[in-house]
């Protein structure tokens, strides 16, 4: 943390923003809406992740099922001899969820919240970074044109008879004819750090390619 303090501090704030404001932002002005935790949601939060922790003990809940068939058992009369039987209904879904599973208590609640918005403070120190990333990609693989007027890939690639395959993280994989191979990459390499100089204006954006006949990690 020392060696790289302006880092940690901008992640650091980064977090802190998305707590007070409950909203994140990409470089380039992307926005994301963090949604307001509250003791409803703490409260689905651990029925949907945390069940085990607010589960009665399988003695418990087998006495609570028994309690609740009993209860609701059905009374069947025999027509021809009148003798009087019972049928027992065995619950399902949320029924049976409720009978082996009590309320989460108020300690448990605050805790869930408290977690949740944890979650939005990493999310806001991961969301300037990840989203920006995502944007320099959808830029460099766009139609648009950078400030210079220089066009990015979906007008490029076209030249060189080459198309895009997929995108994986960070990477780019397009196939083309083995002889535009470099020309291609180079071309490639060249969108991604024209796209990032749009917003990144104190770093430049490198970019590493391999030419192969087959797609390798």
């Amino acid at each position: 943390m020392n060696r790289f303090a302006d880092i940690w501090n901008y992640l650091e704030q980064s977090g802190r923003n998305a707590r007070k404001y409950m909203k994140a932002f990409s470089m380039f002005g992307r926005r994301r809406i963090f949604p307001q935790p509250t003791k409803e949601k703490a409260r689905a939060k651990i029925v949907k992740y945390w069940k085990d922790s607010i589960a009665y003990s399988p003695v418990v809940a087998e006495a609570r099922i028994n309690a609740w068939m009993e209860e609701n058992k059905t009374e069947v009369i025999n027509k021809k001899t009148g003798a009087v039987t019972y049928k027992l209904k065995k619950p399902v879904g949320e029924v049976k969820f409720w009978l082996t599973h009590r309320e989460p208590t108020e300690a448990e609640i605050t805790k869930s919240m408290r977690s949740m918005m944890s979650g939005i403070e990493r999310q806001g120190k991961n969301l300037p970074m990840q989203a920006t990333n995502i944007d320099i990609a959808k830029l460099a693989m766009g139609c648009g044109y950078d400030p210079q007027g220089k066009p990015y890939l979906f007008h490029i690639l076209p030249k060189y008879n080459a198309r895009l395959i997929k995108f994986v993280h960070d990477e780019l994989v397009a196939t083309c004819p083995e002889e535009h191979g470099q020309a291609v990459a180079a071309e490639i390499a060249d969108a991604f750090k024209r796209a990032a100089s749009e917003a990144m204006t104190k770093v430049t954006m490198e970019a590493e390619f391999n030419v192969a006949p087959h797609w390798a990690k």
